[in-house]
């Protein structure tokens, strides 16, 4: 084996690691535009109901 082409130990670990931390956020990010677009149809936009779900005028 070539010395030049020699890896360090340690940078497979840190490239698994960076890859893992990424598609974490990749996948927090799908789920916070997921539960915007979820709560863009939960808020009531013609003023009643002051934030309510539940369709009474309060």
């Amino acid at each position: 084996m070539n010395e030049d082409k020699k890896v360090p130990f340690t940078q497979p670990l840190e490239d698994a690691k960076k890859n893992f931390l990424e598609d974490e956020l990749n996948d927090l990010e799908f789920e916070i535009e997921e539960l915007e677009t979820r709560l863009a149809f939960m808020v009531p936009t013609d003023g009643y109901g002051g934030g309510h779900t539940c369709g009474c005028i309060c």
